[in-house]
């Protein structure tokens, strides 16, 4: 009779841990494939968005940000940022936070996520681009973000998920998700 027990709870243990195994190595994948579309660049498009990994601190929390009345909308590093890719044709207003391919010199080519400071248009009413600007320092970017240099806007953010998908992208995160 204790032969019995013993082996029914072996029996149900074992299946609990493969049922646990199971799930780890779902979720394992699933972060794997979410973070093959994530990026600090400009990032894969999927049914519409765009998921990127904040590099920065330049949209975060500050005391010029509070000053400013600029909280609104702030994420810090290592969050994971929601880009709805909406570049074409859109017109933006001030306070819209938009992602686009920075022409600044100090940071020429990087993807910056910022906000809108002011709409800037020719004599003619033509749109000629935005000055944006970080929170964080609330100084305005040194060049004009014209409309074709514009990824998306700003959705949302998960908090600190940039940092385990920027991991996954290294070697030792890439043999952690095979293992599991």
């Amino acid at each position: 009779m204790e032969s019995k027990k013993s082996k029914k709870v072996f029996s149900i243990t074992l299946s609990v841990f493969a049922w646990l195994v199971f799930f780890i190595a779902v979720i394992m994948a699933t972060l794997t494939i979410f973070s093959s579309f994530s990026s600090e660049k400009n990032g894969k498009q999927i049914f519409g968005v765009k998921i990127l990994i904040v590099a920065s601190d330049s949209m975060s929390k500050s005391s010029v940000s509070s000053k400013n009345n600029d909280e609104n909308v702030f994420f810090n590093a290592g969050d994971l940022i929601i880009i709805k890719a909406d570049n074409q044709g859109v017109v933006y207003k001030e306070g819209d936070v938009i992602s686009f391919i920075s022409l600044s010199p100090e940071s020429y080519g990087q993807t910056l996520t910022h906000k809108i400071k002011k709409a800037n248009y020719s004599k003619s009413g033509n749109l000629l681009g935005y000055t944006t600007y970080g929170i964080n320092t609330g100084k305005s970017d040194s060049a004009v973000v014209s409309p074709d240099m514009i990824i998306g806007s700003y959705k949302g953010k998960i908090p600190k998920l940039g940092n385990l998908f920027a991991y996954l992208k290294t070697p030792a995160g890439y043999y952690l998700s095979i293992i599991t």
